[in-house]
């Protein structure tokens, strides 16, 4: 209402903004941040992941990475994490300019934060438990 009063009074009318030129680059950068962080967080679980697997205490509830497992393909079992990061993250960045992709990073984030904190808290408690001589449950 207010750019036709504009307009009625010979005003000129503010120039069109350039969203797209100036909003994209911080975007991108908080995406990458983001999936950056997610890498972290995701390579975190792998480590946490696989010393409870040495310490015989895991019980995985991803169907296809127990069975990597359960078989003893340790190697298999890690390409997969990295593989399935990859190919998630590469997703994410091919459809940065979508509305939805910010907040499903941070959902992301949130969900791998949280599970850093169980893994943290687990390995707080199951420390005073292990041999310092094997590193095995006493």
């Amino acid at each position: 209402m207010t750019a036709v009063f504009r307009l009625l009074a010979l005003r000129p009318l503010a120039p069109p903004r350039l969203v797209a030129a100036h909003n994209r680059y911080p975007r991108a950068q908080r995406i990458a941040l983001l999936l950056a962080l997610l890498a972290i967080l995701n390579i975190v679980d792998l480590y946490c992941t696989l010393f409870a697997y040495h310490l015989g205490m895991l019980q995985e509830l991803n169907p296809i990475a127990a069975a990597f497992l359960i078989a003893g393909l340790k190697p298999s079992f890690i390409c997969y994490k990295l593989v399935m990061l990859i190919a998630g993250s590469t997703m994410l960045w091919k459809l940065r300019a979508s509305d939805w992709t910010l907040p499903a990073c941070w959902l992301l984030v949130g969900a791998y934060g949280w599970l850093a904190i169980v893994w943290y808290r687990w390995i707080h408690e199951i420390t005073p438990l292990l041999d310092p001589a094997t590193h095995l449950t006493r």
